[in-house]
């Protein structure tokens, strides 16, 4: 969860002018997802608050289709100096 905690933190950096911003938010929920699976029933209460409260700031499918990608599509979230989660995969999906 603290790994969530540090992409969603600091998805403005991982800005690309495209949906880089957002995929880190995909990103962060990957590691709340994991929380929620892995944890004791506290931790994962947390972390699905988390999950719920970041999943608000995926892409739209608008904004995933001006870019030519589609629901379920893997993808890596590009190298950007100060991003956390910079070169890691995760899947689109859309708020």
């Amino acid at each position: 969860m603290l790994i969530g905690d540090a992409i969603a933190g600091a998805a403005s950096k991982c800005d690309d002018g495209a949906l880089g911003k957002r995929l880190a938010y995909l990103r962060a929920c990957d590691y709340y997802q994991r929380a929620v699976n892995k944890g004791d029933e506290e931790t994962s209460a947390k972390a699905r608050k988390k999950l719920n409260s970041n999943s608000k700031q995926f892409p739209s499918v608008d904004e995933i289709f001006t870019v030519g990608k589609s629901v379920g599509a893997e993808i890596t979230i590009p190298a950007i100096s100060g991003c956390p989660c910079s070169g890691e995969k995760t899947s689109i999906r859309v708020r």
